[in-house]
């Protein structure tokens, strides 16, 4: 661990913990976590924090797959870890993403994405859970995963009751519909998610959103 910037982290608070398959080294301002499957990473910070707050390399989130790491945009920041992801807008308040939910998150291209970032944690709901973000919503539960869906489509959602509506929970992330070769300006975008009751359709053009209910059988 000798080549990792100990400005970042500040000087060891103890010997290294040894975990499941692993190693951890607390700082002053950060964590050194290691396992022989996914290498070494460097948490630092507010992530750092959050992450020991939800028990670690014990906890749900398993071991980090990177270190803390600036956004693309450079609005914030995030770090990966074998079951989820902690994300941080600008200084304020990291969330976690967990298991299937990041996985629809990092779908939609997390923080960097059409979703934004996450502006609470997950919550449950009826036999599922759901999280928001800046712009949009991803629900899921046991007999549908977890799915995403943004803006326009995600507003109407939520104003029909969301995941407690007669539409039930998304099965598909949001999908452009235009078919391919003709998705130019020239076909204005077409956006729909599919859920077990229904669609919620959003021509982006004229800004209709049209809900239609799959009839009861």
């Amino acid at each position: 661990m000798d080549a990792i910037d100990k400005r970042a982290t500040g000087s060891a608070d103890q010997e290294p913990i040894i975990r499941v398959r692993g190693l951890v080294n607390r700082f002053q301002r950060g964590r050194i976590s290691s396992h022989p499957d996914f290498g070494t990473f460097v948490l630092t910070g507010a992530i750092a924090t959050r992450y020991a707050s939800a028990a670690g390399e014990d906890g749900p989130l398993g071991f980090p797959l990177s270190d803390s790491t600036p956004t693309d945009d450079g609005l914030g920041s995030y770090a990966r870890f074998q079951h989820g992801r902690a994300s941080q807008l600008g200084t304020g308040e990291v969330f976690l993403t967990h298991d299937v939910i990041a996985e629809a998150y990092e779908r939609a291209e997390a923080e960097v994405g059409v979703l934004g970032f996450p502006l609470a944690s997950e919550q449950v709901v009826g036999s599922g859970r759901f999280q928001q973000f800046q712009h949009g919503r991803i629900s899921g539960n046991l007999a549908t995963s977890a799915h995403w869906l943004s803006r326009a489509i995600a507003d109407k959602y939520v104003e029909l009751g969301a995941e407690t509506s007669t539409l039930g929970f998304p099965t598909a992330d949001e999908t452009d519909v235009r078919p391919w070769p003709w998705k130019t300006p020239a076909n204005p975008e077409v956006r729909t998610v599919l859920f077990e009751h229904g669609s919620i359709t959003h021509e982006v053009f004229t800004g209709r959103v049209i809900v239609q209910q799959t009839p009861a059988v």
